[in-house]
């Protein structure tokens, strides 16, 4: 199942926030502005520490003041530095910069993060903007222990020391609080689960977003072993204990979570002097860039693995990429397989529900009907994911006996019952309903089929959490890859040839690469393509990329090179076991 230069800045008119609360796009809104196109108040960015302002009389309202209140926090200077009245429709340039001693300036305006420099349209509404940037403190004294300095972060409610299997570390389990809606930092939290794999203070540290639930036991990806860094791992929000009570889905959204590690790295960053890389597989390599994409300063630089941009509930461009993976005459194996399933239904569905029943497993959300319609349409999907052309060409004859046909649908994928039971779709429903909101869904072909009694379900939107209102935002993601496109630096992005989820890689232009971003792709490769590998001469040039990003030499040696495999969805791209064996006891 599918899991999962300076360049111009656009300014935004001035909203309230949206009542729903749910954070929407930065691209978001109107494409005019009192009749003229957004693109007419574009900006180049202006020097940091420039006073030059702007005004344009709004002949519409020429009396009307707005107020823009500005609050430079702590260590900030810039322009506006304080509160001060403009025209309706008036436009205000603004620039802000950390003083000595500070580091991460994060900009808002009315509670969203904004570029810096930028400009802003005093529209229908007042402003509040605010400038804030963190202590760059010493590192505390080197003879306290590290375990009593995490308990001393704030934010942290809880710290202990656990088993380090990883030789020359040490391993703790965090619980830090968080708020459940980042617009309303005195509202309700939330604890949200982090590991530490440590070795030293001046070691650098590898950011890395699991996408779902993390492992409570001591592990490294690969990244961590490559730059012998110490390892925050750190468990998106709605999934396990990082859930808040009550769940209010409308605060699930790629701002919160990407808000989730700004506080992390704010955290924790004062504590460790070497260079942060954030990393992710799957859905945790997409978090990772959405993390950057809302405060591109926190890290030096991601490497986010297999890291799909769907765009839209059911995206279309992945049913060609899938049709022109094998042969022909494999191709046309498998869907004929499909259609066999099909006209076999009773008796596959007989053999579905028994294998449910002595894996102690129910099929009642989705039922054992549509469950099994689904996961035919999605079987390709998963054997490319996850497999390769050996498994490709294991297909039955369309007129093999129904057990024979049925124990391809659970080699291809991965283990039907496990994929598409109960527990495994509850597990997943913070996925499936970022997925029907914002980050989209994977179309499957099914034109070719006869038999569908549930034509069109198969979108993010069918699965749990049901009866939850799911409304599809396109801007999101578009303006995600706006930002790759147009600001994003250092950047690394590894796929698999054969992986279905290549099909919606990120797009990186020359202007893009010019700003040393890089993506490569695993020759062969499915959704299991690490650096590792990777041909050289990509290998050795994503190795010297990684060591000038890091200020460290990469050790190779200390890995062995990977075949490109995968494992649904038990393992992520860092090559740790999600903790979903304890959803089969």
């Amino acid at each position: 199942m599918p899991l999962p230069q300076n360049q111009p800045i656009a300014t935004f008119p001035l909203r309230a926030r949206p009542s729903s609360g749910r954070a929407r796009s930065l691209l978001a809104g109107p494409k005019t502005f009192r009749g003229l196109p957004k693109t007419v108040f574009l900006l180049l960015c202006l020097a940091l520490g420039s006073l030059a302002c702007s005004h344009g009389k709004d002949p519409a309202s020429p009396a009307v003041l707005r107020t823009l209140t500005v609050n430079l926090g702590a260590g900030v200077t810039g322009n506006p530095a304080a509160t001060a009245s403009y025209p309706a429709g008036s436009s205000v340039s603004y620039a802000f910069a950390p003083q000595p001693g500070y580091w991460n300036l994060q900009v808002t305006l009315n509670g969203r993060p904004v570029p810096n420099p930028g400009t802003v349209i005093m529209g229908s509404a007042q402003a509040q903007a605010q400038a804030l940037a963190v202590s760059a403190a010493p590192l505390p004294d080197a003879a306290t222990d590290i375990l009593a300095i995490l308990r001393g972060v704030a934010g942290v409610s809880e710290a202990s020391e656990g088993t380090a299997t990883v030789a020359g570390t040490r391993f703790f389990n965090i619980t830090f609080t968080q708020p459940v809606d980042h617009h309303a930092f005195s509202g309700a939290s939330f604890p949200q689960s982090l590991t530490l794999l440590y070795r030293s203070r001046l070691a650098p540290m590898v950011l890395s977003t699991a996408g779902y639930s993390i492992p409570r036991t001591s592990s490294q990806g690969e990244p961590t072993r490559l730059l012998q860094a110490n390892q925050l791992y750190v468990e998106h929000r709605f999934f396990s204990t990082s859930t808040p009570s009550p769940m209010d889905w409308t605060k699930l959204d790629i701002f919160q979570a990407a808000h989730d590690e700004h506080r992390v790295v704010q955290a924790f960053k004062p504590l460790f002097a070497g260079k942060w890389l954030s990393t992710g597989g799957s859905k945790g390599g997409m978090t990772a860039t959405y993390h950057r994409r809302f405060f591109p300063e926190d890290v030096d630089a991601t490497l986010a693995y297999v890291a799909p941009q769907s765009y839209g509930d059911t995206d279309s461009r992945y049913i060609p990429f899938l049709q022109a993976r094998g042969g022909a005459a494999n191709r046309a194996a498998i869907e004929a397989w499909q259609q066999a399933v099909l006209d076999h239904r009773e008796q596959v569905r007989a053999l579905f529900e028994a294998d449910a029943s002595n894996r102690h497993e129910t099929l009642d959300l989705l039922g054992s009907d549509k469950a099994l319609e689904l996961a035919v349409l999605e079987a390709p999907f998963t054997l490319w994911q996850f497999g390769d052309s050996t498994l490709a060409t294991t297909v039955p004859a369309s007129t093999a006996p129904a057990a024979d046909l049925y124990a391809f649908l659970d080699a291809s994928s991965f283990g039907v019952v496990k994929a598409w039971g109960d527990r495994t779709l509850l597990y997943f429903q913070p996925y499936y309903f970022q997925a029907a909101t914002q980050l989209g869904y994977p179309a499957t072909k099914d034109s070719h089929l006869k038999g569908l009694k549930y034509p069109g379900a198969d979108a993010a939107r069918t699965f749990p959490p049901i009866g939850i209102p799911k409304v599809f935002d396109s801007a999101a993601m578009l303006d995600v890859q706006a930002w790759v496109s147009n600001q994003a630096t250092r950047m690394m992005f590894i796929y698999g040839e054969n992986d279905p989820y290549t099909a919606a890689a990120f797009v990186l232009g020359s202007a893009a690469q010019a700003r040393d971003n890089h993506l490569y792709i695993v020759p062969g490769g499915n959704h299991g393509a690490r650096l590792a590998t990777l041909p050289d001469p990509q290998r050795t040039e994503a190795y010297v990329l990684l060591s000038g990003w890091m200020g460290v030499t990469v050790q190779p040696e200390r890995i062995q090179a990977r075949t490109a495999t995968a494992q649904p969805p038990l393992i992520d791209a860092n090559e740790t076991f999600l903790d979903l064996h304890r959803l089969q006891r």
